[in-house]
């Protein structure tokens, strides 16, 4: 069986049919979703749809988180309109995926916060090691997840969904578990072993099939996504230009310094 690697600045994807390995490669920010990182995100995804050799990917992340989120640093200093478009391209790339026409398996191999949650939830499947750590702390900064509402309430239910953004506490693996978070939860070294045989169950059968599966579900449960999704952009906007959500965000900046 063939393979070859594609490396950019922080995505690198090892493809070796029918499967693709797609890992954020930025881990000294805990691959925070940058708007360079989130580009070479999106530009992998459409390759690796156009190719007919495959029939899943699997996505991680380098070093000890698998997103941490969104990339705050951006974020400071930025007009209401600044912040929109940044954060409407994190949006985009949640829906590419989401409705990616193949199997995806999110092998969360340490922390899924906050937009890196959302990035989570918007895979298929998702395999945990049992060192992951999935939350939504945004409330802790003073706003609501901008995006991935929908996407929670849909998965978890509104009153699991209620408790976890409302809270911002993080959740470990085994919770994640028993929630419907995870679909399974292996030992850290076995995480991409367990995520390449998950991801075989669906290389076995005609391509056409299993994309078309995965399209008519999409079709019915996004129904509701479509209509709250500018109402959570509004809403995380509004917050995001009051005096508390500015003073953690200028906290967070300083502690990065």
């Amino acid at each position: 069986m063939g393979g070859e690697t594609i490396v950019t600045m922080y995505v690198k994807v090892a493809i070796a049919p029918p499967l693709a390995t797609l890992t954020l490669n930025r881990p000294a920010a805990l691959n925070a979703l940058s708007q360079a990182l989130i580009g070479e995100f999106r530009d992998a995804l459409r390759e690796l749809a156009a190719r007919d050799d495959l029939r899943a990917v699997i996505v991680t992340g380098a070093g000890r988180a698998f997103c941490a989120g969104s990339d705050l640093m951006e974020l400071h200093g930025t007009t209401v309109d600044e912040a929109e478009r940044i954060e409407r391209n994190e949006a985009l790339l949640m829906d590419e995926l989401e409705t990616f026409p193949l199997p995806t398996i999110a092998a969360v191999n340490g922390y899924a916060l906050g937009g890196g949650f959302c990035l989570a939830l918007s895979h298929d499947f998702r395999l945990a090691s049992e060192v992951a750590v999935f939350g939504a702390p945004e409330v802790k900064l003073g706003w609501n997840p901008p995006f991935g509402v929908a996407q929670a309430v849909r998965l978890l239910g509104a009153t699991v969904a209620k408790e976890l953004l409302m809270s911002g506490r993080n959740v470990p693996a085994e919770e994640a578990l028993r929630l419907g978070i995870a679909s399974r939860v292996v030992p850290a070294d076995e995480l991409l072993p367990a995520a390449e045989e998950f991801a075989r169950q669906f290389c076995d059968w005609p391509r056409e099939g299993v994309i078309a599966c995965k399209r008519e579900v999409n079709r019915v449960s996004r129904q509701l996504g479509s209509l709250v999704r500018d109402d959570e952009m509004q809403a995380f906007l509004h917050c995001l230009t009051t005096p508390a959500a500015q003073a953690a965000l200028e906290q967070f900046v300083a502690r990065r310094a």
